[in-house]
């Protein structure tokens, strides 16, 4: 393993478990170029701050949540069209992203600029697809939180972890779909892969 290897596995070790997003840019020779933290689901970036990623190796988190566990599931999760796209627009030499004990990464590997796009465009139809599912069991599983709040019986609490449950499941086959679908179409001209850490 390289240097700048062992530089960027350590960063993701410290950011895997995190339930806010941190965004971190590294040099070839793992220095790291830029960092920040963000939100529940985002780092925000300026335009300006893009245009020096160009060669870099970029990688973020998602944000790791303990009620998974609760619920006998893993916390899983996808690179996103916008990372992807991204990493296309602005010459960024890998995209990765950790959540948990799973790393992924992607590197575009010379693809002709109609393909990148109409890729991106397919993942992104995807997303919008998966998204509606998620957010509809979201803001039921959130009305049924609120509920069990202001009512705590056995049968709130049963409808609230059931809901929360549904919702956290769609997260999961959102995820899982997502990264079939960018394991499957690497000839599109993209490497792409997906492994637990250790």
């Amino acid at each position: 393993m390289s240097v700048a290897e062992e530089r960027i596995e350590a960063v993701e070790a410290r950011i895997a478990m995190n339930d806010f997003e941190t965004a971190v840019a590294f040099d070839t020779d793992g220095n790291i170029v830029f960092e920040r933290e963000g939100g529940a689901r985002n780092v925000p970036y300026a335009h300006e701050e893009f245009l020096k990623l160009k060669g870099c190796i970029i990688t973020h988190n998602h944000a790791f949540n303990m009620d998974w566990k609760y619920f006998g599931m893993k916390n899983t999760s996808a690179l996103s069209s916008d990372d992807i796209w991204i990493a296309y627009k602005y010459g960024i030499i890998e995209t990765r992203m950790v959540i948990g004990n799973e790393r992924y990464s992607f590197r575009w590997d010379n693809p002709n600029e109609v393909k990148a796009r109409n890729f991106v465009y397919e993942l992104h139809l995807l997303e919008e697809e998966t998204n509606a599912v998620t957010k509809l069991l979201e803001k039921k599983a959130e009305n049924a939180i609120a509920i069990a709040k202001d009512d705590p019986t056995q049968e709130n609490d049963d409808n609230m972890d059931r809901l929360m449950y549904e919702f956290y499941k769609a997260q999961e086959k959102q995820a899982n779909t997502i990264n079939e679908l960018l394991e499957n179409n690497q000839h599109v001209g993209y490497v792409f892969r997906k492994e637990r850490v250790q």
